[in-house]
């Protein structure tokens, strides 16, 4: 469950995947990289949660911190559009 500072909503491993997808697009293998970059965003989140709620920023934090260790263009484009 993610959740915002007014509403709870389910966590979609599809929307992350099509987040991490579009700031890879300049990739070659931006598909592969972003099924793998998923799973490695979604472990790293449920690493030591004890909730079953996550704050949409602690989800596009993570993703950022994953992403700039992989690609800095990536996670500027990330950071663009999820970053507040």
């Amino acid at each position: 469950m993610i959740q915002d500072n007014y509403r709870s909503e389910p966590f979609l491993r599809d929307k992350l995947y099509i987040t991490v997808y579009e700031s890879l697009k300049h990739r070659k293998t931006a598909p592969e990289d972003a099924t793998g970059l998923t799973e490695t965003i979604i472990a790293s989140l449920l690493r030591g949660q004890h909730s079953v709620t996550l704050s949409a920023s602690f989800i596009a934090q993570t993703t950022h911190t994953i992403l700039l260790r992989f690609d800095k263009a990536a996670a500027s484009q990330y950071a663009a559009f999820h970053l507040k």
